[in-house]
């Protein structure tokens, strides 16, 4: 396990003792990093592999949902699993997590699956999303993991860059893969337009009338556009903003080295940078001064992460 230089954070594998994945622990996948009643819960999932003397081609992989819980300060963690045995695919991109103050409640399908793999060597559309996908409920409380009921009928999921955006007078949407355009809402006209570094992955958020989003793929940046002229206060390359928050008035956001960035939304200027040596990172949520996610190794491996903050980042709109 990667080591620290600073003791100022904790890196634990997420996995089940004894227990072999399909496609290794590289395969493990996030749902969702969570504060539930004083504990830090960890949800992901995958394939857990079985013996296979004689390989057949309708082999069933038991599909495992995975709850670790963690103190706060990572010094006592529990796990919990359920696992189903059936000819379903648990889709990450279908699936979405409700939270109270009491629990987590994970639909596995709440959108509907398209573009998946039909197993006869084609991709495109399932067929029916209820002969592709696993669609549960599954309650997570404290130290337990149930399934709760079917899931409910799934919505069909609208990327950002298929959106028409609106904010107040203005409209925003993707003419082009790269091509942003705002008009106004009530004549049509166009008031400006930009060209963006790679594709749209995060919706837009208006503030004190500066636009802030997230571009992938080849050239991904994290942008602050003026909304009435278009005009960009700033763009930070950090090879891919797939999603991003907001902590005492800074941007957290990820870079492709894996390090944790806190920017300046007046100028995308970094102030704080979290760097843990052998892991990559994920943006995380942040409680009582401390930041939990989860992040890679260079083989791909999944680890719980749990990093102090430090006082230096101060409110500052």
């Amino acid at each position: 396990m990667p080591k620290s230089t600073n003791n100022k954070y904790a890196a634990v594998p997420l996995t089940i003792d004894d227990m072999t994945f399909r496609g290794g622990a590289a395969w493990l996948n996030t749902l969702g990093v969570y504060v539930l009643d004083g504990k830090i819960v960890y949800l992901y999932e995958g394939l857990q592999e079985v013996p296979l003397e004689d390989p057949v081609k309708d082999t069933i992989f038991p599909k495992l949902i995975i709850a670790d819980f963690f103190s706060l300060d990572f010094k006592e963690h529990t796990q919990k699993y359920i696992a189903y045995k059936e000819r379903k695919t648990l889709y990450t991109s279908c699936a979405k997590c409700s939270f109270d103050s009491d629990r987590i409640l994970l639909n596995t399908m709440h959108y509907i699956p398209t573009g998946y793999y039909h197993g006869n060597g084609e991709w495109g559309a399932a067929k029916s999303h209820e002969d592709s996908a696993l669609a549960k409920l599954i309650e997570i409380r404290v130290g337990t993991i149930r399934e709760v009921g079917d899931s409910p009928k799934p919505i069909e999921k609208t990327h950002s860059d298929k959106k028409l955006h609106y904010f107040g007078d203005y409209v925003l949407r993707m003419v082009s893969p790269f091509k942003l355009e705002c008009k106004l809402a009530a004549t049509g006209n166009v008031v400006w337009e930009m060209r963006l570094s790679a594709y749209l992955y995060t919706d837009f958020e208006l503030i004190d009338g500066v636009l802030y989003f997230g571009t992938a793929g080849k050239g991904g940046r994290f942008y602050g556009v003026s909304l009435s002229d278009g005009r960009e206060i700033f763009s930070y390359d950090t090879g891919g903003t797939t999603y991003w928050s907001w902590h005492k008035n800074y941007v957290q956001l990820s870079d492709r080295k894996g390090d944790i960035l806190f920017l300046d939304p007046k100028n995308g200027v970094v102030v704080k940078r979290l760097h843990f040596r052998g892991l990559s990172a994920s943006v995380g949520i942040i409680h009582e001064n401390c930041i939990y996610t989860t992040a890679r190794d260079k083989n791909h491996s999944l680890y719980a992460l749990s990093a102090e903050i430090g006082d230096e980042l101060e409110e500052t709109i």
